[in-house]
């Protein structure tokens, strides 16, 4: 009996024990490395984030190089003096890279024409 009694008394209940913890500074402490591995797991899973972005567009890429935006067939690349262009035999599309319209535009008024003349339908 007096064993059940000691027990009983030393048993402390849990609201005691919170105010001890805060009496004694242990609660901001567990809230401290709380908060320290909240954000660690928060940029951990930014970074795995940003990692399957960079994964998905790498195999967008590599699934879409050279393939024709109107029909998804292969692109060829000929070249017309300095400028290369994407030609896609299926739908006869022709499809120039960046810059490539500007470097058109430079060549003057008669280019166009020729250009069109090798590539055109």
């Amino acid at each position: 009996m007096f064993r059940t009694y000691d027990q009983q008394n030393h048993q402390p209940d849990r609201q005691h024990v919170l105010l001890t913890q805060q009496l004694l500074g242990v609660l901001g402490e567990e809230e401290y490395f709380a908060r320290q591995e909240a954000e660690q797991a928060r940029k951990l899973a930014a970074n795995r984030h940003a990692t399957l972005m960079t994964q998905e567009r790498e195999q967008a890429r590599a699934n879409h190089f050279m393939k024709c935006p109107k029909c998804g067939m292969q692109l060829d690349e000929i070249a017309f003096g300095d400028i290369a262009v994407d030609k896609c035999f299926s739908c006869e599309g022709l499809w120039l890279d960046r810059g490539e319209l500007d470097l058109i535009r430079r060549k003057g008024d008669g280019f166009m024409p020729r250009l069109l003349s090798v590539f055109g339908g």
